[in-house]
């Protein structure tokens, strides 16, 4: 089974999920402590693309025989690449945990909603952890007797409980969250609007960060289901604290990008007629002051 095999085998290591996290994204990996955890303990197996690809250099950091984890892995799993549909699981390292709690809610993905654009400006503190977003959505209504919009969170450290706060445009609903997995589910309450009416929506998002022990890797990722006319992302880094190097993510179901830049103290991206797929950065927080 590949989840005991892979446990034993970073037991055997020694090393931590942020060290392996940080190894693989060394060799061009971007799979998440939350997502190592997951697959150690069995609560979900690698099944997209990049997932399968990253498996190979698992086994190198593991210091593990060639293809001893990847043949664990189901053929069913590990299938065809992904079509042009994403699910809304699908942009989250934490997937099966996001669906659990979207059906204790009582609710499906299918809002009634259709996103048009999003904006969200993040910022950055002086370690490199990503502290706060201001968020900005604009949602058109297609379905009669819409009155909610649900907004799925994740956050790249374990240990981190992601909140949302209204703005404007909306009401906090309820809610649910796992904090040791990062990991949390918010619906928002929209005032009741005709089919074809356009609503602005804005509301932020805070992270009760944990001080990490060692340099992880940390990233801020927008993600779409359905193609947006806009989507808009930036960081803010802490002057003088800027990561030396900041990585651009662009994931679409016809390509992935992965590039590389020196940090500055504010990065942004802007694409029109984007999705389904993510767009974000990723970047490296400081390592700890030693005593």
């Amino acid at each position: 089974m590949f989840a005991v095999q892979l446990g034993r085998a970073m037991e055997a290591r020694g090393l931590s999920l942020e060290r392996i996290s940080a190894h693989l994204r060394a060799r061009g990996h971007r799979i998440s402590v939350a997502t190592l955890s997951y697959w150690k303990t069995g609560r979900s197996i690698p099944g997209r693309t990049p997932s399968i690809r990253a498996v190979g250099a698992l086994e190198e950091v593991l210091q593990v025989p060639r293809g001893s984890l990847a043949r664990l892995i189901p053929r069913a799993v590990a299938g065809p690449a992904a079509s042009a549909t994403v699910r809304i699981v699908d942009l989250f390292e934490q997937q099966r945990l996001v669906d659990e709690m979207v059906r204790d809610l009582g609710r499906t993905w299918d809002e009634g909603v259709e996103l048009v654009a999003m904006h969200a400006v993040s910022t950055v503190d002086e370690r490199g952890l990503l502290v706060a977003t201001t968020c900005r959505e604009v949602l058109r209504v297609v379905r009669e007797d819409t009155d909610s919009y649900l907004i799925g969170l994740g956050y790249p450290l374990g240990g981190c409980l992601p909140t949302i706060a209204a703005v404007s445009g909306c009401r906090e609903g309820r809610w649910r969250y796992a904090a040791a997995e990062s990991t949390a589910v918010r619906e928002l309450m929209l005032p009741m609007l005709g089919v074809g009416a356009t609503h602005v929506i804005d509301y932020d998002i805070s992270y009760d960060v944990p001080s990490p022990a060692v340099v992880v890797p940390m990233a801020y990722v927008l993600g779409t289901t359905s193609p947006v006319r806009e989507i808009y992302v930036e960081v803010r880094f802490t002057p003088g604290a800027e990561p030396a190097e900041v990585s651009t993510i662009e994931m679409t179901p016809e390509a992935e990008s992965l590039q590389r830049s020196p940090g500055r103290d504010r990065m942004a991206l802007h694409r029109r007629l984007f999705g389904p797929g993510k767009l974000g950065f990723e970047w490296e927080s400081h390592p700890p002051e030693e005593d």
